[in-house]
């Protein structure tokens, strides 16, 4: 009887019905707070957006815990202004390899262990089996400068934020971070 019940719940948590099916979802961290009007001088991050992934379990779902992994970031950069009065930017995005899933940041390990005792001596040997680390790597960054013409567009688009530029001089910005 006590199969038969264990069973049936492991069928229904395997089935579409438990959060742990429901698809990947990625998310987005930025450095700055939204709908506010903030300054930045020459060579400073107007924004940096960070990626996040759900961690996978051993089926490719989500983790039921919530955990996440980075996948990288996304920063935007000023960098002052050109001699006709285009303001000048940095683009910077970083992608990040990683194979980490919830077994390898949650590893289980199984082991055994024999003690001989010998007279006044003991003998101990132990034998253990882990799952493998997991591999994350950083890969070479991606940079585009670009000089955007502020009376035709003052609009800068990263991931799913929106960098509005108010106003630049050759010594900074103003701008305004919100969603897209």
């Amino acid at each position: 009887m006590l199969r038969t019940i264990f069973a049936i719940g492991a069928a229904w948590m395997l089935s579409a019905g438990f959060p742990a099916v429901a698809t990947a979802k990625e998310s987005t961290k930025i450095n700055r707070p939204e709908n506010q009007e903030i300054y930045a001088s020459i060579g400073d991050v107007l924004v940096k957006v960070s990626l996040r992934e759900s961690l996978p379990n051993l089926f490719g779902k989500p983790d039921i815990f919530g955990r996440k992994r980075d996948r990288g970031f996304v920063e935007i950069r000023f960098m002052g202004m050109t001699d006709d009065g285009r303001a000048v930017f940095r683009r910077r995005s970083v992608d990040i390899y990683s194979n980490e899933t919830t077994m390898t940041r949650t590893p289980m390990y199984s082991g055994s262990g024999n003690v001989t005792v010998t007279g006044n001596t003991a003998h101990v040997s132990t034998f253990g089996i882990g799952t493998a680390g997991a591999t994350v790597e950083a890969l070479p960054p991606d940079t585009v400068e670009f000089a955007l013409d502020l009376s035709k567009n003052r609009i800068i688009t990263v991931e799913d934020r929106v960098v509005e530029i108010r106003s630049a001089d050759p010594g900074g910005v103003k701008f305004l971070v919100r969603r897209q």
